[in-house]
């Protein structure tokens, strides 16, 4: 039998229409990339009207002297000095300590890795303040400090910024040599107002270095974490006082240089430095055109740009679209509009479309199906029944058969009400109908086609690929099978 396999083409129109029928992921798509299109015309067109509105106070600081404009620069640095260090002043746990009465836990560890050197062989290196290492930096990161946030209640405020202040554990660490063995130690401070505080941010301590302890095993190799000392005491003292006065002198000395450079300007560098705005202060930096001007531009608002909106629509689409055709053109299953007799020169019974559910603007899917479809005529059920009965029924008078075996590629889910119907008219005419499995994968199944002597194949859309069914015609070929011809079921 001739088969025409290799003369199957790409039918661009029947792709269209099998894209079009994606309609509904298309228009999600260009709807989606409108949404970030347009939100994104939206951020760029607030920055913009932020960038034009910004230089108003830089093109008056451009009248001032020269000796002015520098004398303000100067003083605007010693401000962002004064802010930054008001804001740690206010903010810093460390400076809201009572450096003459507060609580402090210390928590002693001792990491022993078990080392021990063998004479003569004393090339070994020893990781144990590797280790040590390791477990301070997992007082350092950012998961911790989240613990630390989540104990205070503070992941919400401008506390958090130096919240790690409160834990320390670098001020105490190292090695030494003890009854042979190398061991680390390490210390953590913790610092608060109460004890209660302490014991709190104590347990977040031990707990984070419990978790860390196996992952390090498997780093570093087996080791003790051990817990040799655990304090809490109501102490003072005077290098937190120090500490906590060179930072108030700090902001002492920000503020008198603030003063003093403003001593320095003109009536009209102060004049200017007291209307400035505190956001102004972020764009000090930026260039001053030489063509700007004093006079200030309207009162603008942020836009959406339909251009861009309507680009991102379509190129959203369009890159659905292409995703779409791109499964098509590498889908090697058998389509439903498929020339199947040009295809394998093998008789076409009928096709047995599936009953679709009802989908939102289904009448859309219909309309584009009845495009695709033109070259088929459309039949109705009970059509589609006398055509498949009729047409095996004439195949097998012709070769004066009574019996014939069904196989085809996934046959199990192509069992459908309307081949139920052809059976049961065929078994009326004598004409003995048995459904099997693929004659391909079954070796059963093919044994069975061979007894029978007669075979119909029936074949999925979207399932069956070109060669197993191409396969399946060469095997009843080999077979000397009678081979009457197909059924495709959508």
């Amino acid at each position: 039998m001739e088969n025409n396999i290799s003369d199957k083409v790409i039918n661009l129109w029947d792709m269209f229409w099998a894209v079009c029928l994606k309609w509904r992921l298309i228009c999600l798509a260009a709807i989606l990339a409108a949404i970030l299109a347009g939100a994104w015309s939206y951020v760029r067109s607030a920055r913009s009207i932020s960038t034009q509105e910004r230089p108003s106070q830089s093109v008056q600081m451009k009248q001032l002297s020269e000796e002015d404009q520098i004398a303000v620069e100067v003083y605007l640095d010693y401000m962002d000095s004064y802010n930054s260090q008001l804001l740690y002043n206010r903010e810093s746990p460390l400076m809201q300590l009572d450096a003459n009465g507060f609580y402090l836990s210390t928590l002693n560890y001792y990491v022993d890795n078990h080392f021990k050197v063998e004479y003569p062989i004393i090339a070994e290196s020893n990781n144990v303040y590797a280790i040590v290492q390791a477990y301070q930096a997992a007082l350092g990161d950012g998961e911790f400090k989240e613990k630390l946030q989540n104990e205070l209640d503070t992941k919400d405020g401008k506390a958090s910024s130096y919240i790690m202040e409160q834990v320390d554990c670098n001020n105490s660490y190292g090695a030494r040599l003890n009854a042979g063995n190398t061991i680390g130690i390490m210390k953590v401070s913790i610092y608060g107002d109460t004890e209660e505080t302490c014991r709190n941010l104590a347990a977040v301590v031990k707990a984070t270095l419990n978790e860390k302890k196996e992952e390090l095993v498997r780093q570093f190799g087996e080791h003790d974490m051990i817990l040799t000392e655990e304090t809490y005491n109501y102490v003072s003292d005077n290098e937190l006082l120090a500490y906590q006065k060179t930072n108030i002198d700090r902001l002492y000395n920000y503020g008198r240089n603030l003063n003093d450079a403003k001593k320095l300007m003109s009536d009209e560098g102060q004049n200017f430095v007291e209307q400035l705005p505190a956001e102004e202060l972020e764009h000090r930096g930026e260039d001053i055109s030489d063509e700007a001007t004093e006079v200030e531009a309207p009162s603008r608002k942020a836009t959406v740009s339909k251009k861009r909106v309507l680009v991102g629509g379509v190129a959203g689409a369009f890159l659905v679209f292409a995703i779409v055709a791109l499964g098509y053109l590498v889908n090697n299953s058998l389509l439903y509009e498929d020339d199947f007799e040009k295809l394998y020169g093998l008789k076409l019974f009928g096709r047995i479309e599936k009953q679709r559910k009802k989908k939102l603007f289904g009448f859309i899917d219909d309309f584009i199906l009845k495009l695709r479809r033109t070259s088929i005529h459309h039949f109705r059920e009970a059509e589609v029944v006398e055509m498949i009965y009729v047409g095996v029924k004439l195949a097998a008078e012709k070769r004066n058969i009574n019996s014939v075996y069904v196989t085809g590629a996934g046959l199990a889910e192509n069992h459908t009400p309307l081949l139920d119907e052809v059976i049961a008219k065929l078994k009326k005419d004598g004409i003995e109908v048995e459904m099997g499995k693929s004659i391909l994968y079954y070796a059963g199944a093919l044994e069975q086609s061979v007894k029978v002597g007669n075979v119909l194949l029936l074949e999925k859309a979207g399932q069956s690929l070109y060669q197993e069914i191409q396969r399946e015609i060469e095997i009843c070929s080999q077979q000397e099978l009678n081979l009457l011809g197909a059924v495709v079921v959508e």
